[in-house]
């Protein structure tokens, strides 16, 4: 698993959320499963966001989304999480247990960490009002959709 300080990412999940570990099944099953386009990539981006979350934990929950265009990365301190809060405008809650979704070229600022809105933006709370309900399906069709595009 590699660190954060490697990579800008576009998901956030607990491994030791339920919610977080249902989320990224579906994001196999449903996306990557079904999704077979070499240009889909995925991150999954695991973070302390639970009293008992560790990488070790995060290490084991990468089984749920096995998929080799997804990468994985453990985020001690949750920078991800607290750039998100402020690009989905959903403060004062973090931004994990998000699935988020970025047209091809899409870029995040490696020097401070600042990542552009997603085009798709999808969570598994129940306390955040903007974006939408995590759905699979949904989630597929509209990342077929842009994989269409040029």
């Amino acid at each position: 698993m590699s660190k954060l300080a490697q990579a800008g990412d576009s998901s956030t999940a607990s491994p030791g959320c339920a919610s977080c570990a249902e989320g990224a099944r579906s994001l196999e099953t449903d996306v990557f499963a079904k999704v077979r386009d070499p240009k889909l990539t995925g991150y999954v981006v695991w973070g302390p966001f639970l009293g008992q979350d560790s990488e070790t934990m995060a290490q084991r929950a990468m089984a749920l989304v096995p998929d080799g265009r997804v990468r994985h990365y453990w985020d001690e301190r949750k920078r991800v999480a607290v750039a998100l809060t402020t690009v989905l405008q959903i403060a004062p809650l973090l931004g994990w247990d998000v699935f988020l979704v970025y047209p091809k070229g899409a870029t995040w600022d490696r020097a401070d960490l600042t990542p552009p809105s997603p085009r798709i933006f999808m969570h598994k709370s129940k306390s955040m009002t903007k974006g939408q309900p995590f759905d699979g399906a949904a989630m597929r069709a509209q990342v077929q959709q842009l994989l269409q595009q040029p």
